[in-house]
């Protein structure tokens, strides 16, 4: 390793700051702390490669196509 890589070395739980969560009151239906922030596209772009169209909107659905 070089000397810049060991400073800047991968952040271990041992290293990592305290971090506090406080989860807040809503009117919203819960939809999970832990989803992703872009949802995952390796399904959509399956469906563009199989039959050249694209789906734009989340949920998917099989809505409008056939088979």
């Amino acid at each position: 390793m070089t000397a810049l890589a060991i400073e800047l070395a991968i952040l271990t739980i041992a290293r990592a700051p305290r971090v506090h969560l406080q989860m807040l009151a809503s009117g919203y239906s819960p939809t999970g702390a832990g989803e992703p922030a872009l949802p995952p596209s390796a399904p959509g772009n399956a469906v563009f490669a199989a039959c050249g169209e694209r789906i734009r909107v989340l949920p998917f659905s099989t809505a409008g196509f056939s088979v």
